[in-house]
C-alpha cells in the first residue's frame, strides 16, 4: 500500500515538472521571440516617427516625407506580416490559452484601433502622408496630430505587452 502510494507521488512529481518543462519551453521558443520581434518593431515606429516629426519641423514637403516613408517602412514590414501569421495561427490552440491575453495585446500593437481597415500604424500614416486623391496631400497639422496619435498609442501598447510579458515571465520562473 505504501509503495503504490509511493510510486503515485512519484509519477504526480513527473507530471508536475513535465508540466513545467513544456511552459518553459514554450515560453523560449514562442512568446520570447515574439517579443524580442515586437521590440525591434516598436523601435522601428518610435524612429519612423520620430523621423517624419522632425522633418515636418525642417519644413521637408509631406510629398518626400511619404515616399521616404514608403522605403522606411518596408525593412519590417515581412517581421509584422510573420508576427500577425503566428498571433493568428496559434490564438485558437486551446494548448495556448495561457498565452492569449499576450497574443491579445500584441494584435492589437500592430494595428490602430481607429483605423477602419485594421491598418498597422505605418500604413496608416503612409496612408495619410500620401494624401487622398484628386484632393491632394493633407495638411501639416493633420499629419502632425496623426504623428503625434501614433506615438502615444504605440508606447501604451508596448507598456501594455511588456507588463504582460513581465507576468508570464514571472509565471514561467515560479512556476
Amino acid at each position: 500500500m505504501i509503495d503504490a502510494l509511493v510510486k503515485l507521488l512519484e509519477k504526480l512529481t513527473e507530471l508536475v515538472k513535465h508540466r513545467k518543462e513544456v511552459e518553459e519551453k514554450t515560453f523560449e521558443l514562442l512568446i520570447k521571440p515574439l517579443y524580442t520581434d515586437l521590440g525591434a518593431i516598436h523601435k522601428d515606429y518610435l524612429k519612423m516617427f520620430e523621423k517624419c516629426l522632425r522633418e515636418l519641423d525642417e519644413g521637408v514637403e509631406i510629398k518626400k516625407i511619404a515616399k521616404q516613408l514608403e522605403f522606411d517602412r518596408l525593412e519590417l514590414e515581412p517581421l509584422r506580416r510573420s508576427i500577425e501569421s503566428f498571433i493568428e495561427s496559434y490564438m485558437n490552440y486551446p494548448k495556448f490559452n495561457d498565452y492569449r491575453s499576450c497574443l491579445v495585446l500584441v494584435r492589437n500593437y500592430l494595428h490602430d484601433p481607429n483605423s477602419i481597415d485594421g491598418r498597422t500604424w505605418s500604413a496608416g500614416l503612409s496612408s495619410i502622408l500620401s494624401g487622398i486623391p484628386n484632393f491632394g496631400f493633407p495638411a501639416r497639422s493633420e499629419v502632425l496630430d496623426y504623428l503625434e496619435y501614433s506615438l502615444k498609442y504605440v508606447r501604451i501598447g508596448w507598456t501594455k505587452v511588456s507588463a504582460e510579458y513581465a507576468k508570464l515571465l514571472v509565471k514561467v520562473a515560479t512556476g
